[in-house]
């Protein structure tokens, strides 16, 4: 099954201070995938697709977003729908698609109200926490929506009442450690005695970090190019979400046409391995977006195995 992350915007309504998506103010300069390059992009790929919608916050693209759901089903080669969201924009229209087609959505809340506001402020530096929260309640009863937590190490010792959180929402939630920062002593005990808490009250367990518990600690490129491709929204495809932001990112890749106008599978994977050996050679250095994921996964991912146990498998 092909994977297919589609960036549908980079606007957004929010200023993470983390985000590694070069998300824009909703005016000026955003861009905006149109609804025939959607379709275009989903037809280009025998199915069945796996179809990813990011942003910026794909929410944003009204267009699309009220193509899909207006029809109430799943474009015909897409198996499986995920997406990840701050949630503010969440409606009913989207919480009823999500109930009555396979879907999976992601909304970014980050465990407790002082380490969301501090991360994730709206444009106008205020809180959000609120607003995001509200979207994730109203998706809570589809069984589909889930929280994705980005957690930094000065709010590691809010886990245990984070969990709690989603605990008594009765929702998933998906740890994203934030690797980009230094992880001393004091934050990884923090941690520790978090999740000796959550694990005592029952409000965590290993699946909670799968994104975390790949067995291939080794690991130094997110790409993998045999298993997905991301797309921007004016069609052009990048191998790596992490690369919108990269120094060696410089908009349209040389020589790659856009998936719906004569793309080339190999041609591209034969490219991005020759620009970026860290795609194919797991010994090599890797490159700038994954510097902080190299550095911090390995002691990280220990900690979490010795507390909780045998790892969940990396979805």
């Amino acid at each position: 099954m092909t994977t297919l992350r589609l960036h549908l915007t980079d606007a957004c309504n929010l200023a993470c201070r983390y985000c590694y998506q070069g998300a824009k103010p909703t005016g000026g300069a955003a861009s905006f995938m149109t609804v025939d390059t959607f379709e275009r992009t989903v037809s280009a790929f025998p199915g069945p697709v796996d179809l990813y919608l990011y942003g910026g916050e794909p929410l944003l693209n009204r267009p699309v977003i009220d193509h899909i759901v207006s029809r109430g089903r799943l474009p015909d080669r897409v198996a499986h729908l995920s997406m990840t969201t701050n949630g503010a924009l969440v409606d009913a229209a989207l919480v009823r698609f999500v109930e009555n087609n396979p879907c999976s959505i992601g909304v970014s809340v980050d465990g407790i109200r002082a380490a969301h506001d501090a991360g994730r402020p709206s444009r106008g530096d205020s809180g959000t926490f609120d607003a995001s929260l509200e979207g994730l309640r109203r998706g809570s009863r589809s069984g589909k929506f889930h929280a994705s937590w980005t957690l930094a190490p000065r709010h590691a010792g809010g886990f245990a009442q984070g969990a709690d959180l989603f605990s008594s929402l009765r929702v998933g939630y998906c740890v994203n450690f934030l690797y980009e920062e230094n992880w001393d002593e004091a934050a990884l005990r923090a941690l520790c005695a978090g999740i000796l808490d959550a694990k005592a009250e029952g409000t965590t367990r290993a699946e909670n970090f799968f994104n975390e518990l790949n067995p291939d600690d080794g690991v130094t490129c997110r790409a993998h190019m045999d298993k997905h491709v991301s797309v921007l929204p004016s069609g052009h495809p990048i191998p790596c979400s992490y690369w919108l932001t990269s120094e060696r990112y410089k908009g349209q890749l040389p020589g790659i046409r856009r998936i719906d106008s004569g793309f080339d599978w190999c041609s591209f994977v034969d490219w991005a391995a020759d620009e970026y050996p860290q795609i194919s050679d797991p010994t090599r250095r890797p490159c700038e977006p994954s510097e902080g994921f190299v550095r911090n996964k390995s002691r990280l991912w220990r900690l979490v195995k010795t507390i909780l146990g045998v790892p969940a498998r990396h979805c």
